[in-house]
């Protein structure tokens, strides 16, 4: 509910304190994962979504 009212700190807040996100990467590590796991995702070869 907090991203969908654009509450993105309290959002981020929230998925920091249920161990949803971490914050212990460099930018180039967390973009490498990021884009490893959305090529791992079943919903990649969705095109008109």
């Amino acid at each position: 509910m907090e991203f969908a009212e654009s509450n993105i700190l309290s959002g981020i807040t929230l998925l920091r304190q249920n161990n949803c996100v971490r914050f212990d990467n460099t930018l180039q590590d967390s973009m490498s994962k990021l884009i490893y796991n959305w090529s791992l995702s079943k919903f990649k070869h969705m095109k008109n979504w």
